[in-house]
């Protein structure tokens, strides 16, 4: 009975192989399809009124300058960046910038 088994799979050894290796291809790729569905969400973006609140803090004047400078800046200015917040004084006003000895930067106009 083993001896009959045997030459069947000798007689068919090149078409099992071809199952087998069907079968474990199909596998592979059914496993690596249900692996990539499941890791490739794309979740809607969902927009919410008021998700948070940002506290601005005081606001302290339009225009500001260098405790030791000779400058001020508006404070959209880029140039003024390099001061230090704890070196900063704020004004209000160009005028009053300038009553206190402070010169308009030329690099912000």
């Amino acid at each position: 009975m083993i001896h009959n088994l045997r030459e069947k799979i000798k007689a068919h050894q090149n078409d099992i192989f071809w199952v087998v290796f069907a079968v474990l291809v199909v596998s592979v790729l059914v496993g690596g399809g249900l692996l990539y569905s499941k890791t490739n969400h794309k979740y809607p973006i969902q927009i919410q009124e008021k998700a948070f609140t940002v506290e601005m803090g005081e606001v302290r004047g339009e225009y500001y300058a260098s405790k030791s400078g000779s400058k001020y800046y508006p404070l959209n200015c880029k140039a003024g960046n390099r001061i230090t917040p704890e070196n900063r004084v704020y004004f209000k006003s160009p005028e009053e910038a300038e009553s206190a000895g402070y010169a308009l930067s030329t690099t912000c106009k």
